[in-house]
């Protein structure tokens, strides 16, 4: 998150940002062994830092300067076509 500012300085006045981040959702719950084997295998298998929850990045975002215009997860936008997305 803390790159966040560094993308906000280098924008030109007026610019926007795009972005595509691994984030624990709402559904992820940290008692739960199962979810954290499979959140740390993620993290693990994507060479990633300590996921965060989609709060702490839209935070980070803001702190950074950022006003979030849109924010969604993609797996509630996806097709499903019979195709079930996990919550991770």
């Amino acid at each position: 998150p803390g790159c966040f500012r560094q993308v906000y300085e280098a924008l030109k006045p007026g610019g926007m940002f795009c972005g595509y981040e691994w984030c624990m959702t709402d559904a992820y719950d940290s008692k739960n062994e199962e979810h954290n084997l499979i959140k740390h295998e993620i993290e693990a298998g994507d060479s990633l830092p300590d996921l965060l929850s989609t709060h702490e990045i839209n935070k980070a975002l803001e702190k950074a300067g950022f006003e979030i215009v849109d924010a969604f997860d993609v797996a509630e936008t996806a097709p499903q076509g019979g195709n079930d997305v996990p919550w991770y």
